[in-house]
C-alpha cells in the first residue's frame, strides 16, 4: 500500500521516510490533502483566466431592454402611457437615438 500511495502522488520515495505503519498514514493523508489543495488552487486559477472574458457588463441598451421586459412580464398592471414610454423607448434604440429620460 505505501508503494502504491508514494507511486501514484509522485511524491517519489526520497532518502527519508516514514517506517511505522501509523507515519505512513499520516503521510499518505499529507499526500492526499497536498494534492487535493494543490488541484483545488490550480483549478481556480485556471477558471479564473479561462472566464474572465465571459463575465461582461451589460451595456446601457442591453440594460434599457432587461428593463422592459421585467415591465412587459407585468403587462396588465401597465397603462396607456407605459405602453407608450416603452414604444418610444425601443424607437430610440432601434433609432440608435437619445433615449428620452421620464422612461430610462
Amino acid at each position: 500500500m505505501w508503494w502504491s500511495f508514494v507511486t501514484t502522488t509522485t511524491v517519489g520515495y526520497g532518502d527519508i521516510a516514514p517506517s511505522s505503519i501509523g507515519g505512513r498514514i499520516v503521510a499518505v493523508c499529507l499526500m492526499l490533502i497536498g494534492i487535493g489543495f494543490l488541484s483545488t488552487l490550480t483549478g481556480n486559477i485556471s477558471s479564473y483566466f479561462i472566464f474572465q472574458g465571459h463575465h461582461k457588463k451589460e451595456t446601457y441598451e442591453e440594460t434599457i431592454i432587461h428593463d422592459i421586459q421585467h415591465k412587459l412580464e407585468n403587462f396588465n398592471e401597465l397603462t396607456a402611457d407605459d405602453i407608450s414610454s416603452i414604444n418610444a423607448v425601443l424607437l430610440s434604440l432601434k433609432n440608435k437615438k437619445t433615449i428620452p429620460n421620464s422612461v430610462a
